[in-house]
C-alpha cells in the first residue's frame, strides 16, 4: 500500500443547498474514483478569517475545481486568485453561459444539472491532471529570459566580447528575467556557464564558483546560491571565466551557454562570441 498522501482537491463553489447534491454526489465521489481527496472550505475547522483560509486551501491544493454556475461573485475572485497561482483549475458549471468568456479555453465541465455526466467527467480531469501535475504551457522554459552583454540569447545569437590584449579572462554579464508576470510563481533557480574546457575557472559577482568537466570539450562554472525572482523581475550576474595558461584565444565558432537550473531540470541558452581587441590604455 502506498504511502504517499493523496492529492488535494480543493472545491470552489456557491455553499447554497441546491448545490449539496452536486458536492456530496458528485465532486467528492469523482476524485475519491481519481485517488484525490476534495474538501470545501466550509468542512474545515479554523481560526483565521475565512478568506485567509481560501487563500491558504487554493495555496496549498494540487488541483483546483470550481463551479462557475450562476455566476457566484466569490467563486469569480476565488478562481481568479487560483489561475494567479499557476494551480491547475477544473471550471464546472451548470450552464455554458456561466463561464466567463476569458476563461472558454480552460478545461471545464458542462454538467447540465446531471449528476452522472459530473460524476463521469470529471474524474477523467482529476486523473489526468495528477497524472500529468504540471501544465506544459506553465514551464519555466517558457518564462524565463535571458541576455548576455545587454544580448537576448535567442536562437545562438553573437554576442560582442572584448577581449584586451594579453589577458586570460573575459568578462560577461548575464542578465535572467522571471516573464511570467501574470502568474504569482516566484522563479527559483542556479545560473552557470558552459565554456569551452580551457577555460578552468571562473569568477561570478566576484565570487569564487563551483567548476565541473562535463566532457572533453567543455566546463560548467555556476553559483550555488539559489536566486528567487518575482514575477517581472530581473537579476544581474558579472561571470569572469578565465584559462589556466596564456592568453584568452577565441574566433567566431567558439559555443558558450548559460545553463539555468529549476525544479523542473536545467535549460540552455547557447550563443557564439564575437571578440573585440580592446585598445591597451595609454
Amino acid at each position: 500500500m502506498s504511502t504517499q498522501p493523496k492529492p488535494f482537491v480543493f472545491v470552489i463553489m456557491p455553499f447554497t443547498s441546491e448545490f449539496e447534491d452536486v458536492y456530496l454526489a458528485g465532486i467528492k465521489p469523482a476524485c475519491e474514483r481519481a485517488g484525490a481527496y476534495a474538501e470545501r472550505v466550509d468542512e474545515q475547522i479554523f481560526q483565521e478569517r475565512i478568506l485567509q483560509r481560501v487563500y491558504n486551501q487554493i495555496a496549498k491544493a494540487d488541483i483546483i475545481v470550481a463551479d462557475m454556475s450562476e455566476r457566484n461573485a466569490n467563486v469569480f475572485y476565488e478562481t481568479g486568485y487560483a489561475h494567479a497561482l499557476g494551480k491547475n483549475v477544473v471550471l464546472i458549471t451548470k450552464n455554458q453561459d456561466d463561464i466567463p468568456f476569458d476563461l472558454k479555453d480552460f478545461p471545464h465541465i458542462v454538467y447540465q444539472g446531471r449528476i452522472a455526466i459530473l460524476l463521469q467527467q470529471l474524474e477523467k480531469h482529476i486523473r489526468h491532471f495528477i497524472t500529468h501535475p504540471d501544465n506544459p504551457t506553465r514551464t519555466p522554459a517558457n518564462t524565463i529570459e535571458v541576455q548576455v552583454n545587454d544580448t537576448p540569447i535567442r536562437d545562438r545569437p553573437a554576442v560582442r566580447i572584448e577581449v584586451p590584449p594579453g589577458a586570460n579572462a573575459i568578462s560577461l554579464t548575464i542578465d535572467i528575467h522571471n516573464s511570467a508576470a501574470r502568474e504569482l510563481r516566484v522563479l527559483r533557480c542556479q545560473v552557470g556557464l558552459v565554456t569551452p574546457h580551457h577555460f578552468r575557472r571562473a569568477k561570478m559577482n566576484e565570487k569564487s564558483i563551483h567548476t565541473v568537466m562535463l566532457t572533453a570539450s567543455e566546463t560548467l562554472h555556476y553559483l550555488s546560491e539559489m536566486i528567487e525572482l518575482l514575477p517581472g523581475g530581473w537579476q544581474k550576474l558579472s561571470i569572469s571565466p578565465s584559462v589556466s595558461e596564456g592568453t584568452v584565444a577565441l574566433d567566431a565558432s567558439t559555443i558558450f551557454s548559460v545553463r539555468v537550473f529549476t525544479d523542473n531540470g536545467f535549460f540552455d541558452y547557447p550563443f557564439r562570441v564575437e571578440t573585440v581587441r580592446r585598445p591597451r590604455a595609454n
